[in-house]
């Protein structure tokens, strides 16, 4: 495989309440390294499926970071599972990347319940277990470049309820954008429009219509596909193109 390799597998395309996908998520490729965009779940059983009918058989332990974009479950409920299974069946701690209030809350406050008590097989009782006996965590800086594994990655603050970024990763002088979860936001048509290639949300307000996605520029609906949908959509019919698990996006 080339070492400038730079591909995308789908892993889901649905939103929060979808009962015909699996929740919205992608593994990127960059090179031998894979990273995970978002953590669907469960995300074994994802990725697996994702990789039916490739020459690709990718699990946990080939992952070499997770990005989370915020903390909506359809967005970050597969990371315990990340979490434990690297523990427990890699050997090796996950590594997580996310914002900075991301990174601040994702163990107090979504992971601490479920994973905080651990049992220590080498003393045989049930401890406190912290972040770090699961994870190695990097806090992404927006307005910056920020290196992760082998790319580069920048971070814009979108207007979802809660705090949301969309992210621009640049490897091998091609560059994907993602908005992860917002409002219309000329802000974050800006940020992400610059990219070779554009992953962008819609739905139903407050997330983004298909009719403003409609009144952008030829070039920028040209390289852009559409993610996170209600079941209801009829995405054959848009004149902007759609992603479909298990599809592979080639970055240009």
């Amino acid at each position: 495989m080339a070492q400038d390799t730079f591909r995308v597998l789908v892993l889901g395309t649905g939103w929060a309440f979808s009962e015909s996908n699996y929740t919205v998520g992608f593994a990127v490729q960059t090179g031998t390294i894979w990273t995970l965009i978002e953590a669907p779940f469960p995300p074994r059983k994802v990725l697996r499926e994702a990789c039916a009918g490739h020459d690709l058989k990718l699990d946990l332990q080939d992952i070499s970071a997770t990005i989370i974009t915020h903390l909506h479950a359809d967005h970050c409920s597969g990371v315990p599972i990340i979490g434990l299974y690297n523990k427990f069946e890699v050997g090796r701690p996950a590594h997580i990347a996310g914002g900075p209030e991301i990174m601040q809350r994702i163990w107090p406050d979504f992971m601490a319940a479920g994973m905080d008590a651990i049992l220590d097989n080498d003393l045989g009782r049930i401890r406190l277990a912290t972040f770090e006996d699961y994870f190695t965590g990097q806090v992404l800086q927006p307005g910056q470049s920020n290196k992760l594994t082998n790319y580069e990655i920048e971070i814009h603050r979108t207007k979802h309820m809660v705090p949301t970024y969309a992210l621009k990763i640049t490897f091998a002088g091609r560059s994907l954008a993602y908005s992860s979860d917002t409002p219309f936001d000329e802000h974050v048509v800006e940020f992400v429009s610059s990219a070779d290639c554009i992953f962008h949300e819609v739905g139903d307000y407050p997330h983004t219509g298909l009719d403003q996605l409609k009144t952008l520029d030829a070039e920028t609906q040209g390289k852009m596909y559409l993610t996170h949908h209600p079941d209801s959509y009829d995405t054959a019919a848009s004149p902007i193109k759609y992603l479909t698990q298990g599809q592979i996006i080639d970055i240009p």
